[in-house]
């Protein structure tokens, strides 16, 4: 499902990428899996009571993985081989992650590959919403046969913290406070604003997940180590953190051009253009994510 212009997030409640049939990214259906082997049973397992797409259910954590339990029977069990990151959030309105693999701490992938971000390299506007709750969300990112999705869990007021514990423990990989993520990058944002680059869109372009139509934008760069970086485009003259029409990862390269106007060079992938590159002074901007991931795509 594409995200039509600018990301508002009073669009992107219904149904609601890391969330998220809307992009792609949730379980549209529960796969039932087998009961856990006897061997899974030990008198050490910590269990609690949790909501999963809309269900109650009984989370079991134990030394191979998370299991959904209704009654006896197993609905879903994630091996903790399989999960990929974990997150606390306010909100099941905000986004977690990115429709990105996250796994490593640098971009190791390309545009003809799947894109790998690190951890803490956020999502655009979606993430940014103000809606807050008092309930409490885990978020587990996690692979299955290729395929990232994210599983989205209500747990009480006095279990989540002993629920991310259990599976920063079974994971093996801290889990991230994604409300104070989005504010650090919101600081980051209002930070570098006033070095936006005022950039001329003339077609209409597909960005991750986001359509851009022709006109004016002002583009933040984000520099981050190993000559790589994140671009944030906000349509119009102002830069709104919570109003970013598009996202991309790129790597920089230095340029030996003197001019001091930005160019903006386009591709065409999966049937829609995207864009390929920016020049701006001394630095070219190649774009490692451009348009939907195939999976998306199809």
């Amino acid at each position: 499902m594409l995200i039509r212009g600018r990301w508002d997030m009073r669009r992107v409640i219904a149904g609601t990428t890391f969330i998220l049939a809307a992009f792609g990214a949730w379980p549209r259906a529960v796969k039932m899996e087998a009961l856990c082997a006897p061997s899974c049973q030990a008198g050490s397992d910590k269990k609690w009571p949790v909501k999963y797409l809309g269900s109650k259910l009984e989370l079991v954590i134990t030394d191979q993985s998370a299991r959904f339990k209704t009654g006896e029977g197993t609905t879903l069990e994630i091996p903790a081989a399989s999960i990929i990151e974990v997150g606390y959030d306010n909100s099941s309105h905000n986004r977690g992650w990115a429709y990105l693999k996250v796994v490593g701490p640098e971009i190791l992938g390309s545009r003809e590959g799947v894109v790998i971000i690190a951890p803490l390299l956020l999502p655009p506007a979606a993430i940014l919403s103000a809606f807050k709750s008092r309930r409490h969300f885990v978020r587990i990112l996690r692979e299955d046969k290729g395929k990232t999705s994210e599983v989205l869990l209500e747990v009480g007021k006095r279990d989540y913290h002993a629920v991310l514990n259990e599976l920063q423990r079974l994971s093996g990989k801290p889990w991230i406070d994604l409300p104070k993520a989005r504010n650090k990058f919101v600081s980051e944002i209002n930070q570098a604003k006033s070095r936006s680059v005022p950039l001329e869109i003339d077609r209409n372009i597909v960005l991750n997940e986001a359509e851009m139509k022709p006109g004016r934008y002002q583009a933040v760069f984000l520099e981050r180590p190993g000559n790589h970086g994140e671009v944030y485009f906000f349509s119009g003259t102002k830069v709104n953190p919570k109003r970013i029409s598009a996202q991309a990862v790129v790597n920089v390269e230095p340029s030996n051009s003197e001019t001091t106007n930005s160019g903006v060079t386009y591709v065409a992938e999966h049937g829609v253009e995207t864009i390929n590159a920016i020049q701006v002074p001394g630095k070219k901007l190649v774009f490692v994510s451009g348009a939907l991931p195939a999976r998306v795509f199809k």
